[in-house]
């Protein structure tokens, strides 16, 4: 469990998460067994299926072939709680028959504003994982395997998170943040979340722009695979992890509609130049 809190902290690079509480306490912690089986402390399992239900989730999952589905909720650590959705009631609770894997945990982040470099904090739901897999599925050439995929997508992510934010909104939290691992995980976060870093951002908008017609299966691979060449900096581009946010109140939302957000995106999205690997 330090190894995971680790990684975890080593993705955050504007923000930190601040626990009130020292390192060395919350590495102590993670050796414990404390924690509840309810996601983010209050939701019970019953709760996250009247959510999963009322935005269209558990619908789709019977669409897909999985009617009578089996939620899970575990605590992995005193912060995080693991949401699991299994393929039905009687599923063995193994990778073979998971649906939904969700970790997340509710935080206090601060640090720099990458705008104006002043102290920046919000109170955010983060997602630590999200992950969707259809077990019984194939990959083929029109839906080839993603990076990071062991089984195809069930694509129900956006209308699944609808249901997030609103366990997010409920608890009172300002954002959603997540950090995206591979490059269509940003691409299938947006429009909703932006990336903290006007640069960033317009960056990832170039990047876009760069594989307009491809799919998107073409392009995670593209870049994962290490051969688009970032031309503005002369150098190969490799992909690293930044925070992507979705505010759920005015100050966090007019960040992202502010003029200086806006006007260093374009900056930047007009500066990025990229190139396939000669």
């Amino acid at each position: 469990m330090k190894a995971s809190f680790s990684r975890f902290k080593s993705r955050l690079t504007t923000l930190d998460i601040d626990f009130s509480i020292s390192e060395e306490e919350i590495l102590k912690d993670l050796d414990t067994e404390i924690g509840n089986d309810r996601l983010l402390e209050r939701f019970s399992v019953e709760e996250v299926m009247t959510a999963l239900s009322r935005y269209g989730v558990l619908q789709a999952l019977a669409d897909r072939g999985f009617p009578e589905p089996k939620t899970t909720i575990r605590s992995i650590d005193p912060f995080r709680q693991t949401l699991k959705i299994f393929a039905s009631i009687d599923s063995l609770e193994d990778d073979e028959h998971l649906l939904c894997e969700l970790r997340v945990f509710d935080a206090h982040l601060k640090g720099p504003c990458p705008l104006t470099g002043k102290p920046f904090e919000v109170d955010a739901l983060v997602i630590d994982w999200l992950n969707f897999q259809k077990p019984n599925g194939k990959f083929t050439p029109d839906k080839p395997r993603l990076p990071g995929q062991r089984y195809p997508g069930l694509g129900i992510m956006r209308i699944s998170m609808n249901a997030i934010l609103d366990l997010a909104q409920q608890i009172g939290k300002e954002a959603v943040i997540n950090i995206p691992e591979y490059y269509h995980n940003a691409v299938l976060y947006r429009p909703a979340f932006h990336f903290f870093s006007a640069f960033v951002e317009g960056r990832f908008n170039a990047l876009e722009r760069f594989f307009s017609g491809q799919s998107l299966a073409y392009a995670s691979n593209s870049v994962a695979g290490q051969t688009v060449f970032n031309e503005s900096t002369n150098e190969l581009f490799v992909w690293k992890p930044h925070e992507q946010i979705l505010g759920l109140t005015p100050r966090i939302s007019d960040y992202f509609a502010s003029d200086l957000y806006k006007q260093k995106v374009r900056e930047a999205e007009t500066a990025s130049r990229f190139r396939f690997v000669d």
